[in-house]
């Protein structure tokens, strides 16, 4: 996560140059968290060629990627005066993000990569997902297990260590680091804002399409009916702005009268966020984030898992990777932690909230702080590697 990244670095790095394929989403951010850092910004450019070539599933090599940036001395300008370049941690290196509607932003995203890799910079990715693959992704293995001034960090033990192992890249330059968004900066944990919260209420996020939300108004209704007889309201929790969340929250709130966390940057922040999750009996969530910020709290959660390219395992792996570094060491059941939909997840929680609570709160108490700290400790790790005081691999 750019944010997280930049301020646990801003203590050690005097500036920044930020390469992205989304200016104004970048802007934002840096108006939001940025204020008193020096950071440039340069967005990636493709000719229209290598966009269509791409989003009709070519198998785009390196040098067409490269000829297909127009921008390019830009963009090799900034680079060049790097001592390394940091990938920002996030999903991205898989069969998903090489569709027709995605696979252009993963290209502005390899492309610094390429090219820091022709001027001899090193590269670390930091804390990212890797795979599933498929056909459509074949290009993107081949460059990746051919980056020879790469370390990759990964976020998760359950697949991504063994997906880079599979695409032949060598078990020194692979490690494990947890999801930032488990261990924020300090800064950001300075940063709160009074926000008008019920005393007791439940957290709910959810991006599903609006009339599928209006086909299941009959679980929406017993949801509703269950937590007020609890004495409970219903916080809705969206992340981004329009169908990312911020519209099935204004309509949940129109239709049942459940409240809606504030949007006012265009997107959730961080401190938002976790003021919202941290303070809520639980939280019932279709984003992986939702779920990294609520164990990273000690609050009880279940992960409504979507379905990506025709199975759940997208999802299922990063899910089930942060549960693991929350809990490691923790005998645990994955079952209390996730659900196959959201309106399972409704139902179970309306059901068997006490429960779920009791449970998850045992194996917090267990062991979750004792990991936080271990996940901590390999963060601090990882920075000084960025910086160039390389520890050996775990």
């Amino acid at each position: 996560m750019i944010v997280n990244n930049v301020l646990d670095l801003s203590s050690q790095v005097s500036s920044f140059e930020l390469f992205t394929y989304d200016r104004g989403f970048v802007e934002r951010v840096g108006r939001d968290y940025f204020r008193d850092i020096d950071y440039s910004l340069t967005v990636v450019e493709f000719d229209h060629h290598l966009e269509a070539a791409a989003q009709d599933g070519a198998r785009l090599t390196p040098l067409e990627i490269l000829q297909g940036i127009t921008n390019y001395r830009d963009v090799e300008g900034a680079i060049a005066g790097l001592e390394v370049l940091v990938v920002n941690g996030g999903g991205y290196f898989n069969e998903l993000w090489c569709q027709p509607h995605r696979v252009i932003k993963m290209l502005k995203m390899i492309a610094p990569i390429l090219i820091a890799e022709d001027l001899g910079i090193r590269v670390v990715f930091t804390g990212n997902s890797y795979g599933p693959f498929g056909p459509r992704s074949a290009f993107l293995i081949n460059i990746l297990a051919s980056l020879r001034n790469a370390v990759f960090y990964a976020r998760d033990r359950v697949g991504s260590i063994a997906e880079l192992h599979a695409i032949g890249v060598p078990e020194s330059r692979v490690r494990f680091v947890p999801d930032d968004l488990f261990i924020l900066n300090d800064r950001l944990n300075l940063r709160r804002r009074e926000l008008e919260l019920p005393d007791s209420y439940v957290a709910f996020e959810t991006y599903q399409p609006i009339d599928v939300l209006a086909s299941r108004r009959h679980v929406l209704e017993r949801f509703d009916a269950q937590m007020s007889g609890r004495g409970l309201e219903v916080v809705t929790v969206p992340m981004y702005a329009g169908r990312g969340g911020q519209d099935q929250a204004e309509w949940l709130a129109r239709e049942f009268g459940w409240r809606m966390s504030s949007l006012d940057s265009g997107y959730l922040t961080l401190e938002d966020a976790r003021e919202v999750i941290s303070r809520a009996r639980i939280l019932l969530s279709e984003r992986y984030h939702g779920l990294v910020l609520a164990l990273a709290n000690s609050t009880p959660a279940v992960h409504a898992l979507r379905s990506v390219m025709d199975d759940k395992w997208y999802y299922y792996r990063k899910s089930l990777g942060i549960i693991d570094t929350a809990l490691r060491g923790v005998p645990y059941s994955q079952r209390e932690f996730m659900a196959t939909d959201p309106f399972q997840a409704l139902d179970r929680v309306g059901t068997d909230l006490e429960e779920i609570q009791r449970v998850q709160g045992e194996w917090f108490n267990k062991g979750l702080q004792a990991n936080i700290e271990v996940a901590r400790e390999t963060r601090r790790r990882m920075l000084e590697d960025i910086i160039g005081r390389e520890h050996p691999r775990d």
